[in-house]
């Protein structure tokens, strides 16, 4: 492993044969104008590498009259807040440049897979037989979808702790908002895997007979988690409708309790207002037992409405 002082740059090399692979993290513009001048790489891929928000895609070698292809991914942020649900936010670019004998790795962060894989790799390649470039290639892409995976499963879980709290299965309480946050992320990961997808897709039909293995491998590792993204965004979607449903039922049952208050309470306000007016000719005014029998006359109303809604059910 040789690591260089003038910029962030690993290369790994394989002792048996001329084949490297060199890992560049935060390059600047003209550092990435060497390495392309170094690995005769096309301008506008270079190009590619220093905007953040490029999304995945595949270039051949046959598109640009290259002896290289060009792929660029993303990846889940190890260290995203809580609360990133953009693609920016959220993940991480990695373009790949790999040629017969080399593979280059342009990233603006430390990775911490990429870390990883250069450990392995350099115990690895010592002994490596014939050349290592797609099953290296497959190693890089294989991690990158795996960042997904554990995205998927954190969400899971959070969203296994939410349907609980929704169900009032546990005494805890939840924001909705949690929710949203949830489906949004899921959403983003799963519009990414798409997009890998369509470039994997590429990547398989150019592939060659040594290394369609390692492709068709590839192909249904993200067609499991592109499923997986599926599965969440749509249980998040359903866990969305039950809440609404379960706060429409709150609602309706506290409009309920309201309606039936008032029904029990507007007569014996009707009553109270009749002999509230105070009219001059009111023969009940005078009458000694008017006060009990105007109570009497409430408690009658009450108690008809309290049988009328027992026969409808509605207590």
């Amino acid at each position: 492993m040789i690591a260089s002082k003038a910029m962030k740059r690993t290369e790994i090399e394989h002792k048996g044969s001329t084949f490297r692979w060199i890992d560049v993290t935060d390059p600047g513009p003209g550092e990435l104008s060497g390495i392309a001048s170094e690995l005769s790489l096309h301008a506008t891929q270079i190009q590619d590498c220093l905007e953040p928000f490029h999304l995945p895609k595949y270039e051949s070698a046959a598109e640009f009259n290259r002896d290289y292809s060009f792929l660029m991914v993303r990846v889940v942020q190890e260290d995203a807040a809580p609360k990133a649900d953009t693609i920016l936010e959220l993940t991480r670019k990695i373009a790949m440049f790999f040629g017969e004998n080399f593979i280059l790795t342009v990233h603006r962060k430390e990775i911490g897979f990429l870390d990883a894989l250069k450990t392995k790799w350099s115990a690895r390649l010592s002994s490596y037989q014939g050349n290592p470039r797609d099953h290296l290639l497959y190693d890089l892409l294989s991690e990158s979808f795996e960042t997904f995976d554990r995205e998927f499963e954190r969400s899971e879980t959070e969203r296994d702790e939410l349907e609980l709290a929704i169900l009032d299965l546990r005494p805890k309480r939840y924001e909705i908002r949690i929710l949203y946050r949830l489906k949004r992320r899921a959403a983003v990961c799963r519009r990414i895997l798409r997009m890998s997808g369509e470039a994997v897709s590429r990547l398989t039909r150019d592939s060659t007979a040594s290394s369609r293995i390692y492709a068709s491998d590839l192909r249904d590792d993200l067609e499991n988690t592109l499923q997986y993204s599926e599965d969440l965004v749509e249980g998040l979607n359903q866990l969305l409708g039950i809440h609404h449903s379960l706060e429409s039922q709150r609602s309706n049952e506290v409009m309920k309790f309201l309606a039936i208050f008032s029904a029990f309470f507007f007569p014996l306000t009707l009553i109270v207002g009749i002999y509230g007016m105070n009219f001059k000719h009111m023969p009940e005014l005078d009458l000694e037992w008017g006060y009990p029998a105007a109570l009497g006359l409430m408690a009658l109303t009450s108690f008809w409405i309290w049988i009328w809604f027992k026969k409808k059910r509605w207590l």
